[in-house]
């Protein structure tokens, strides 16, 4: 019994022993694909959480860009591997451009494969004042690596010339062979194995981090596009239901588009419940003082504006968010417009308006002392949802309720006449 319960702690020991040896030599892969945006960044903190026994992380970069805020967060976190002595290699894989190129100049070796290229890191759009943050992060990026800081602020500043590698008027891209002669690349590679083989990374375990599928999801949203068009359909759809009874489609499109919008850029890690609670409320606001208070005040405008601050911070902040706000803005004015020109033509949008016409033979009237209406009871003509028809000692009138849908047919009274506006409630 002693010598079974010995050669089972033996055992354990050696477990113990072998596990603390594997994670003790770990080379981790972690790709920069796709375009560059904070769910990338989520991910990339994710594979960098467990550093214990990493000798080495190779960066797979093939991009077109995408957000600079997303890359410096990733360039900082390189750099933050450059300074544990953990060996940081960016594998220019196809393209590296814009945003990646920052992220692969951050990496203590740089290796291309055949037909790679790296640069074009001008930003959108091209102000004095972004152009020169941004090269200053390329060129510190480059510094911190010891390589030439005027190579990469020639690929943030047109204005920059280098002889015999860049004129005036252009943003410097690098192929392959100027990488190398220019001391931008280390090494050519088409593959992993290479490159474990050129560094003598081939005796650690290669853990390939991929990207789940919630982060997935956030990568999927916090593209600029997509959150774009997802607060479009959001917005669009809550507008059409507020002018519709009953509860229908476009409900249930706007709220699952506004739900995805905030859940993913929760998962990424820039939203959180406060931005969601903030929205809500500045949507009630503005419904309020839409159906229940006449005219236009302070709630309306504290919807408003928390509605436009949920967003702005949902989005990151900053110019971007600003910019991000205005496309959508301008959009769904658009569409708007294009709904009013449209109205009149498509059946379905019949039932937010009046269906008869106000014609002086059909007993429609201006009625110039409407004020004497107050306390008189009348018949709904047309549904007040909540404007509508009413009529009145055989007259009829334009009407609102207060918010809520009277049905043809119903009695009601009217309560004020304010702005000549009639303002009624059912009896």
């Amino acid at each position: 019994m002693k010598k079974i319960f010995l050669i089972l702690i033996l055992l354990l020991f050696i477990l113990f022993t072998f596990e603390t040896y594997s994670k003790s030599e770990r080379i981790l892969i972690v790709h920069i694909e796709g375009e560059i945006e904070l769910g990338l960044s989520k991910y990339v903190e994710r594979a960098l959480k467990d550093l214990d026994g990493v000798k080495g992380v190779i960066f797979v970069v093939d991009t077109f860009g995408g957000a600079v805020d997303a890359a410096t967060q990733i360039r900082d976190k390189i750099l933050e591997l450059n300074s544990k002595n953990i060996l940081t290699i960016g594998w220019v894989k196809g393209r590296a451009w814009s945003a990646g190129a920052l992220i692969t100049l951050a990496n203590r070796k740089i290796v291309f494969s055949k037909g790679g290229s790296m640069g074009a890191a001008e930003p959108i759009p091209a102000e004095p004042k972004t152009i020169s943050a941004l090269k200053g992060e390329f060129e510190s990026t480059c510094e911190a690596n010891g390589r030439d800081p005027l190579i990469g602020a020639a690929m943030v500043d047109k204005e920059i010339e280098i002889e015999g590698v860049v004129k005036k008027g252009e943003i410097l891209t690098l192929s392959k062979d100027m990488a190398k002669k220019l001391g931008f690349s280390d090494f050519e590679a088409d593959s992993i194995e290479e490159i474990l083989k050129e560094f003598n990374l081939t005796n650690y375990e290669v853990i390939d981090i991929n990207v789940s599928i919630p982060e997935q999801i956030a990568r999927f949203i916090t593209q600029s596009a997509v959150r774009e068009i997802l607060l479009i359909v959001g917005f669009l759809g809550l507008i059409i239901e507020a002018t519709t009874p009953g509860f229908g489609i476009p409900g249930t499109m706007g709220i699952i588009s506004l739900g995805l919008f905030f859940g993913g850029h929760m998962i990424a890690g820039i939203g959180n419940w406060f931005y969601v609670v903030l929205f809500i409320l500045g949507l009630v606001l503005l419904l309020v003082e839409v159906f229940l208070i006449p005219g236009f005040g302070i709630a309306g405008i504290s919807g408003i504006i928390l509605i436009f601050v949920s967003t702005f911070l949902t989005l990151g902040g900053g110019a971007k968010a600003l910019y991000s706000i205005g496309i959508v803005a301008v959009i769904l004015l658009i569409l708007f417009i294009i709904l009013l020109l449209l109205f009149p033509k498509l059946p379905i949008w019949k039932k937010f308006g009046l269906k008869e016409k106000l014609e002086t033979e059909k007993g429609y009237t201006s009625y110039t002392k409407i004020d004497e209406l107050i306390g008189k009871k009348g018949v709904v003509i047309t549904t007040l949802r909540p404007s509508g028809t009413i009529e009145i000692d055989g007259k009829k009138y334009d009407a609102l309720s207060l918010g809520e849908f009277i049905e043809k047919g119903e009695k009601i009274k009217v309560i004020k006449v304010e702005g000549g506006k009639i303002i009624v409630e059912k009896t």
